[in-house]
């Protein structure tokens, strides 16, 4: 995740959807792999005129066990790891460019949101003049201070678990 948010190149302003997975190389190394869901145009073109919240909820609605944005993430994770018996699904996380008030000036920074497969929430923020990342990690259930990506990337996780279990 730390690398995601300091990657300048990553999403060029706009929100990202990242899954997060394990896959067991051998049988005493395991690698955390990164799949990114870029934000797309309805015609397939690159970028998307709508909030980080909408876009993981797009990911999510209308899917069916074979159809849709996560069945074909857990394809292309198969394909790429050949469907390894180690795989597994750890996080799903949104990463956004966004802009801050504090001391009543301006900042940008950089958020990366996201929950792992035992609930936590983490919450990693860089902002544009700092060079590595403020995180929090908050492993109490309490809606009123987590922020709202959270609701929907537990639920992308909770159908990518699912799936993946069945892959």
């Amino acid at each position: 995740m730390i690398t995601a948010i300091q990657t300048p190149d990553l999403t060029a302003r706009l929100p990202t959807v990242l899954f997060l997975y394990e896959v067991a190389n051998t049988d005493t190394e395991h690698l955390i792999r990164c799949h990114v869901v870029r934000p797309r145009h309805s015609n397939g073109a690159e970028g998307l005129d709508t909030t980080i919240v909408g876009r993981i909820e797009a990911l999510t609605h209308g899917h069916t066990e074979t159809q849709g944005p996560i069945p074909a993430l857990i394809a292309a994770v198969n394909v790429t790891t050949g469907n390894a018996s180690g795989f597994r699904m750890l996080a799903c996380a949104a990463l956004d460019d966004d802009i801050v008030i504090a001391a009543n000036e301006p900042h940008g920074c950089r958020r990366l949101d996201a929950v792992d497969i035992d609930g936590r929430v983490y919450q990693l923020t860089r902002y544009h003049a700092e060079t590595h990342p403020v995180v929090t990690v908050d492993d109490a259930d309490g809606p009123r201070d987590t922020p709202a990506t959270i609701l929907p990337l537990q639920t992308a996780l909770k159908i990518a678990v699912r799936l993946a279990s069945r892959a």
